[in-house]
């Protein structure tokens, strides 16, 4: 008889193990407690039953309890029940203790069921069973199993939300911060980034691995964080439109042994740009102070050979090569001080008189002017200048200027074979002008050849592209360059002037 009840408790055990899968599929704490006591009811006979969470004595699911009893029993757990089960994860049988049940004579109890997941008490299951001594151990056994079932799943449950509630958080926090943000696993991958991040790195940014993005960053400080576990500091520029960013790289705890790494980025473009602009306002300072110097210094010799050219000229009048000769060295001593002049007056940021003009036809003519050494090193011009351009205003002789400092720098970089292509056309609001060539292009910075006292050739000034841009910038309009083709050849120049509405 004795082995006949023990293969039931055996048997029922085994049961109380193969109904535990059915907490595998529920989503909810309160299904969990409404499986549980469904569960136990097959196992005893409980005359009623709840399961309260433990926090604020929420109660999950109840069944034949009236809400005097389940706000009685709360309390209880509360104030008597609760320090036993954080020491004593198991179950345990208590005498039913209201006046009422202690009088008579049944044996009435409570099987209170502790449910707790990875040593972390989540809540109580309260059977009150009739007769306490019917409790045997296979039965308190069953429901040890069916509680521990239950707190799993009620944990996995739990813990789903704070890391759902914990990622809401983090993305709230995320999305609060105006700089990009960017967070990676420990093996590199991005697994959370914010709008800045988005905009300024793509939109298909999430899941990649963060080398994708930034693989060309020099002594890789995001590696090195992942690595090391420390900080790292780097600025580079990288990213749509070449922003330079500065990237902060500090550890952040992914689970208990590994560590990932959150990316803050700044951008300092706008600081970079103030820094040049100020440098540049330096430059153009020192250009100020030495255009004075220069100015007295070839100003005075220049009037001097002026003059005996003059007296030359007048005691060859009957020789007509000979002045002729004369006469291009006197145009050649005009634009010397008309050069030197026009240096002065822009460092100092003099306003040039204005006139309405057609600049085509300045083009034309300084075409002309280089055509021979053009035609002497073996590089061809082609001119494509629209009919009937409109004009523009601003100060022609500063535009003649303008022209043959381009047409300059041209000759020089140029080589036999080479060829330049100026064309000139009209969009209505603007007269567009487009120098290029197919000559060794502008190096690998040609943002930077605007640049006072920046220059590629061995021999240059670094002036004459700066004075260039200054002179679109007067007239309203602008200039920029590049490298025509993708292995840096080529050099492309862009002049956008405004229209003058005047005719």
């Amino acid at each position: 008889m004795k082995k006949s009840k023990e293969s039931s408790a055996y048997f029922k055990i085994i049961e109380a193990f193969r109904f535990t899968e059915s907490f595998d599929d529920i989503f909810t704490c309160k299904e969990v407690a409404e499986l549980f006591l469904n569960l136990s009811k097959h196992f005893i006979d409980y005359e009623s039953a709840g399961v309260w969470l433990n926090q604020e004595n929420i109660i999950l699911a109840s069944r034949g309890m009236t809400q005097e009893s389940e706000t009685s029993i709360g309390n209880k757990i509360t104030s008597e029940w609760l320090s036993y089960f954080q020491q004593e994860l198991r179950p345990i049988i208590i005498p039913k203790l209201s006046s009422s049940e202690e009088n008579s004579k049944d044996n009435s109890a409570y099987l209170a069921v502790p449910l707790f997941f990875s040593w972390r008490l989540l809540g109580f299951a309260i059977l009150s069973i009739k007769d306490g001594a019917a409790l045997n151990e296979w039965k308190i056994r069953v429901i040890e199993i069916l509680s521990r079932s239950a707190g799993v799943a009620m944990g996995r449950i739990t813990q789903s939300k704070e890391i759902e509630s914990e990622r809401a958080h983090t993305k709230s926090l995320l999305a609060s911060i105006v700089s990009p943000l960017i967070v990676l696993d420990p093996s590199g991958r991005i697994i959370e980034s914010n709008l800045p991040a988005v905009e300024a790195f793509g939109k298909d940014i999430s899941e990649r691995h963060y080398f994708e993005l930034f693989g060309f960053i020099r002594n890789d400080p995001i590696k090195a964080c992942l690595d090391t576990g420390k900080a790292q500091h780097r600025v580079e520029v990288f990213g749509r439109g070449g922003r330079l960013w500065g990237i902060t790289v500090s550890p952040h705890l992914f689970d208990s042994n590994r560590k990932g790494a959150i990316i803050g980025f700044r951008d300092l473009t706008e600081f970079k740009e103030i820094e040049d602009k100020l440098a540049s306002a330096e430059r153009q300072a020192i250009i100020g102070r030495l255009a004075g110097t220069v100015a007295h210094e070839i100003n005075n010799p220049l009037a001097a050979m002026k003059a005996h050219l003059k007296l030359i000229t007048k005691k060859y009048t009957e020789d007509e090569e000979t002045v002729l000769e004369l006469k291009i060295l006197s145009d050649q001593i005009d634009r010397i001080a008309r050069t030197v002049r026009l240096l002065l007056d822009f460092s100092r940021q003099r306003n040039m008189p204005k006139e309405i003009f057609q600049l085509s036809d300045i083009i034309r003519t300084v075409a002309a002017l280089f055509e021979q050494s053009f035609k002497e090193k073996g590089i061809k011009i082609e001119l494509n200048i629209s009919n009937n351009l409109p004009s523009i205003t601003a100060n022609p002789d500063q535009f003649q200027e303008l022209m043959v400092n381009l047409f300059e720098n041209a000759r020089d970089a140029l080589s036999k074979n080479n060829r330049l292509n100026i064309s000139v056309i009209s969009n209505g609001k603007s007269l567009i002008i487009t120098m290029e060539d197919d000559g060794p292009g502008l190096g690998e910075k040609p943002e930077r050849i605007f640049e006072p006292f920046y220059t590629t050739k061995p021999y240059g000034t670094g002036l004459g592209l700066t004075i260039v841009r200054k002179i679109c910038e007067s007239a309203g309009g602008k200039i920029t360059a590049k490298n025509r083709f993708e292995d840096g050849h080529g050099a492309s120049f862009r002049i956008e002037l405004s229209v003058s509405d005047k005719k």
